[in-house]
């Protein structure tokens, strides 16, 4: 028995290796159709190999390619660096119903234009995940099924199709995901939106034909997302308005850390009724709530140095768990509002007033006590001009 197990076992990778053989692409340049004779391995300029298409073969490009698509399945795809293959949309593109790996090097860029994707339905379906730290660039037909991950690099979707992310789980667990135009899938088109690690919104690209990441261009998701078991870091990586209309969960002590890239400008706007009781901390650039967004009464608010809290669009109390200011910090709506509402037994922490700021304390038991504009210890202790 013990020897059958073995040769079982052993048949089952053999299987699994069988799903396909590794396919590398001409070297040469030269503009081809994926299905012709344009195949080798190991890479050679002519290839001389048709592709084989029964078990989604992978496929390999280590030099500059021009390729005409034409409807087959294709399974993990890998781009040597500084390397960059433009696709030229024709048919289908079917991962033989599993989710393939898209492994894109640093520097290089797989442009799949506006290719259409298999949008089958049966138990494994198409879908992708990104490795590497270089571009895809996505705008295609086809909710495919799979669902989507990014894990690191960049991914570019252009015109404005809802589908350029597929339809299924959307995942991200690290890289930057851009967009060349305004991008807002409706409802419901994610079965989950899940945030398993840091990551980017917004940016910009060059050298990518079918379009580049615009610094203006707004990324609006409008389905829960859960944050999972740790606190997540998102990143305003342009000058665009990043919006989740879908309310945040995650599991307890579970937060959220905005930061911004150098010299971006844009907003992460919160449009929904949060969950997640860890600590919302604005280490840089723009949080805003929407006109239906709040945060849990439980969640620590913290706005640092250079962090700003933007309430004009919804008034706003301070939960249980209190707020601080650091150095620096812009509470853009408070100041509009001229109002911060601490509950009861609650401390307001500021490391370093603005001068001109005033703040009202309300105990909820008696009339609200203003108190005059903050001074800094430094500005009580410099003498009169």
């Amino acid at each position: 028995m013990e020897h059958f197990l073995i040769a079982a076992v052993a048949l089952g990778l053999g299987a699994e290796r069988m799903l396909g053989a590794d396919f590398y692409w001409r070297t040469d340049g030269t503009s081809a159709t994926w299905t012709g004779t344009n195949w080798s391995n190991p890479a050679s300029p002519t290839g001389g190999t048709v592709w084989t298409s029964s078990n989604a073969s992978d496929a390999f490009f280590t030099a500059n390619s021009a390729i005409t698509f034409a409807s087959t399945r294709v399974g993990d795809v890998t781009v040597s660096p500084n390397v960059l293959v433009q696709m030229t949309a024709v048919g289908t593109y079917n991962t033989g119903n599993r989710v393939s790996t898209l492994d894109v090097g640093s520097g290089a860029v797989l442009d799949f234009s506006n290719q259409g994707f298999s949008t089958s339905t049966t138990s494994v379906k198409t879908g992708f995940i990104k490795e590497g730290d270089g571009i895809v660039y996505i705008r295609g037909t086809g909710a495919f099924k799979g669902g989507f991950t990014l894990n690191n690099g960049t991914v570019v979707i252009g015109g404005n199709s809802i589908n350029n992310l597929g339809q299924g789980a959307l995942t991200f667990n690290g890289g930057s995901l851009l967009s060349d135009t305004d991008f807002a899938p409706t409802a419901g088109k994610y079965s989950s939106i899940t945030v398993g690690g840091d990551f980017s919104l917004g940016g910009v690209t060059t050298g990518v034909p079918s379009g580049n990441g615009s610094a203006t261009a707004n990324i609006t998701f409008s389905d829960a997302v859960s944050l999972g078991a740790a606190t997540r870091t998102i990143t305003i990586g342009a000058n665009g308005t990043y919006t989740f209309n879908g309310a945040m969960s995650g599991s307890s002590g579970t937060g959220l850390t905005v930061d911004a890239a150098a010299g971006a400008t844009g907003s992460l706007v919160l449009g929904g009724a949060n969950t997640y009781n860890g600590s919302t901390t604005i280490n840089g650039g723009t949080l805003k709530l929407g006109a239906s967004g709040s945060l849990a009464s439980d969640s620590a608010l913290v706005i640092s140095d250079g962090g700003t809290f933007d309430t004009t669009a919804t008034s706003f109390s301070i939960g249980t768990a209190g707020l601080t200011l650091g150095v620096g910090a812009s509470t853009a709506g408070f100041l509009n509002a001229g109002t911060i509402t601490l509950g009861n037994g609650l401390s307001l922490d500021i490391a370093s007033a603005t001068p001109s700021a005033s703040y009202d304390l309300w105990n909820f038991t008696t009339p609200p006590e203003i108190f005059p504009p903050c001074r800094s210890q430094a500005a009580e202790a410099s003498p009169a001009a």
